[in-house]
């Protein structure tokens, strides 16, 4: 199994004990490209989020819950922002 991190600060440790089945694969840094979730992220401040203001957290918690339950109606956007070929055919090999 692949756990694939963003190499985030939050995301790293050197006290983590990983059963033996398990790898880590840290993308590497500045490069926002290979981690589909920040494609998604581009295109909600893009499409929901650009000239908006909100007057608080909950008004901006309320916007992006809209935006979610309509892009989920959306599965070939999502695809097409979120399909990696090294995620759904991984060619990894055992250290």
């Amino acid at each position: 199994m692949v756990l694939v991190c963003d190499g985030a600060a939050s995301h790293t440790t050197t006290t983590l004990g990983l059963p033996e089945n398990v790898r880590i694969l840290t993308l590497p840094p500045y490069s926002p490209e290979l981690n589909p979730t920040e494609q998604l992220w581009d295109l909600i401040r893009e499409r929901w989020f650009s000239n908006t203001t909100h007057h608080s957290l909950d008004a901006v918690e309320d916007h992006l819950a809209q935006a979610l339950r309509q892009l989920e109606h959306e599965p070939a956007t999502i695809a097409s922002l979120t399909h990696r070929a090294w995620i759904t055919t991984p060619t990894m090999t055992a250290n």
